[in-house]
C-alpha cells in the first residue's frame, strides 16, 4: 500500500509518525489536559512545535521565561499555531477534543522541562475559558 492511514483515538498523547528529524503526534482529550487540571507549562529550548485543532475546543497557553503573565489563544479548526523554541506552553482541552502536533523527532522523550503554574495563573486560565464560552 502506498498511502498509510494514521490515527489514534485513545486518550492522551500519541506520536504516530516518527522520522529522522521530525514527528507527527495526536493529542486527544484526557483528564490531565482538562482546563481544570492544567498545573504546569512545558518548554523546548531547541525546537518549535505546531498545533492544529482537529475537533472540539482547546486553548493554547503560553508564557515567557521568568514571567507570570500568560497568553491564551482559543484554537480555531484548520489553523496551525506555532510555539517557538524557548516559549513555555500547554494545551487546555475540553472533552472530545483532538489536536495534531508536529515537532522535532524525540521532543516528547528528551527535550522538555516543566514549570509549575502559580495559583494566580491557574485562576486566569479558568477566567479566560469562562469569558470565551460566553462570547
Amino acid at each position: 500500500m502506498l498511502v498509510k492511514e494514521l490515527n489514534d483515538e485513545s486518550p492522551g498523547y500519541h506520536p504516530f509518525l516518527i522520522k529522522k528529524f521530525w514527528q507527527v503526534a495526536k493529542l486527544n482529550y484526557c483528564r490531565s489536559q482538562d482546563l481544570e487540571n492544567i498545573k504546569d507549562l512545558e518548554i523546548h529550548m531547541n525546537t518549535d512545535e505546531t498545533f492544529t485543532l482537529l475537533k472540539g475546543d482547546a486553548f493554547l497557553i503560553a508564557a515567557q521565561d521568568g514571567q507570570e503573565e500568560i497568553e491564551m489563544v482559543r484554537l480555531k479548526p484548520g489553523i496551525t499555531y506555532n510555539v517557538p523554541a524557548g516559549v513555555w506552553h500547554n494545551i487546555a482541552m475540553e472533552e472530545g477534543c483532538s489536536v495534531l502536533i508536529t515537532e522535532n523527532a524525540g521532543t516528547h522523550e528528551e527535550e522538555k522541562r516543566l514549570y509549575a503554574l502559580p495559583e494566580t495563573a491557574r485562576k486566569r486560565i479558568k477566567e479566560f475559558q469562562k469569558m470565551e464560552v460566553a462570547i
